[in-house]
């Protein structure tokens, strides 16, 4: 376990040039058109559903349930913390993982647009609360009619066709969630804004282990092209989007309150970048070596 509290600002974190190569065919793009996700976000703010806000520090720990495999490690303990009062905020698969465990979720999360996701869905629970992306699509909303449902606004750049949308409906009243293109930062930035200061992340990998890309089967992963990346002296096996969501956590740090103590729990890509922050003092290099073709 490694606590992160950073005080500094952190650069990028790929080397300028050669040092980052990823293969244009290789780098995360958009998983949904982009006309698509608009036409989303104006049918979904106009279900008039109360949006995701800052509330006041809050005592109690979170537990931040990533889908990465080292997930798979640690039940025993999350479910003896959510025994004790812990908080467990899911998002995509995990939320069906902590129900087959006997557990009940505090929190879901999502940020993807497209509607197969309906799936992550099917087992709604009344006892928690559905954290929805404004871009998510309309079948999960409606799949949680009924439910606890609160909407939240992906941060975008003033210039950005979506930020015209929310000005101009919401009367500027609203939220930007920062965090980048995964869910997983995006999560642990909403659990900061639900309050909380005290909080451990389970499964953010960014990396795969022994072949596997989540601690549950998620098909649509398994032909995903893997990259060989390096850093410091360990390698990993990783696809395009999880070297993009190693370096914008990163950036992540960087803007994270300072009152705020984050456990990353685990042995992923970012649980070592992180350990080895902390014993050099700094941002180890990063390269990445080659690429694995899927088969």
């Amino acid at each position: 376990m490694r606590v992160i509290y950073c005080k500094t600002g952190c650069s990028t974190l790929f080397e300028p040039g050669k040092q980052y190569t990823v293969r244009d065919d290789l780098r995360p793009r958009m998983n949904y058109p982009q006309d698509l996700v608009l036409k989303n976000i104006k049918a979904n703010i106009r279900r008039h559903l109360p949006q995701a806000m800052l509330h006041p520090a809050q005592r109690g720990k979170a537990l931040v349930l990533c889908g990465g495999p080292s997930l798979s490690d640690h039940w025993a303990t999350i479910k003896r913390k959510r025994s004790k009062g812990a908080k467990l905020i899911t998002m995509n698969g995990t939320h069906n993982e902590v129900l087959d465990r006997g557990m009940t979720p505090s929190a879901f999360v999502m940020l993807d647009a497209r509607p197969h996701n309906e799936r992550f869905v099917e087992r709604a629970n009344r006892e928690c609360r559905y954290f929805l992306a404004n871009q998510v699509h309309p079948y999960i909303f409606d799949a949680l009619s009924g439910f606890d449902v609160r909407i939240w606004h992906p941060a975008v750049d003033s210039d950005r066709p979506e930020f015209k949308i929310l000005d101009d409906y919401y009367m500027s009243h609203w939220v930007g969630v920062t965090g980048g293109t995964s869910v997983g930062p995006r999560a642990i930035w909403l659990t900061m804004m639900m309050g909380f200061r005290d909080i451990e992340i389970y499964g953010l990998d960014s990396s795969l282990r022994n072949g596997m890309h989540h601690a549950y089967p998620q098909a649509e992963n398994d032909t995903l092209s893997l990259q060989r990346v390096r850093i410091g002296r360990k390698i990993f096996e990783c696809h395009a989007w999880m070297i993009k969501q190693l370096d914008e956590w990163m950036h992540f740090c960087a803007v994270l309150p300072h009152q705020v103590t984050l456990r990353i729990v685990g042995d992923g890509a970012i649980a070592y970048l992180m350990a080895q922050h902390e014993k050099i003092g700094r941002w180890p290099k990063v390269t990445v070596i080659d690429t694995v073709e899927a088969k």
